[in-house]
């Protein structure tokens, strides 16, 4: 797929979708999300509280366009795995701008 089916793929996806959305999965798609890690308790916290708020009906892993995806809370993974993977993907692109 290319980056124009990657977002129209989002349209059907989400049909609420709105202009901040589509630029979120276009900088995930880039740099993943390294922009939101500080330190593993707190990638932790954020994730159980989003599960408790969680309205999220998707249980599936969404490529995105580039080398990332995403892993939907209602995937079944644990928060200790999630908070793992969601800091090990959070590493600085050596090539990122």
């Amino acid at each position: 797929m290319n980056t124009k089916e990657y977002i129209l793929n989002q349209f059907k996806i989400y049909p609420k979708l709105e202009l901040q959305d589509l630029m979120k999965f276009l900088y995930q798609s880039c740099f993943g999300c390294e922009h939101l890690v500080s330190d593993f308790s707190k990638v932790k916290s954020n994730i159980e509280h989003e599960l408790q708020d969680n309205k999220d009906s998707f249980n599936s892993i969404e490529e995105l366009d580039g080398d990332y995806v995403r892993i939907h809370l209602n995937y079944g993974l644990s928060v200790d795995t999630l908070s793992t993977l969601f800091i090990l993907s959070s590493q600085q692109e050596k090539k990122g701008i």
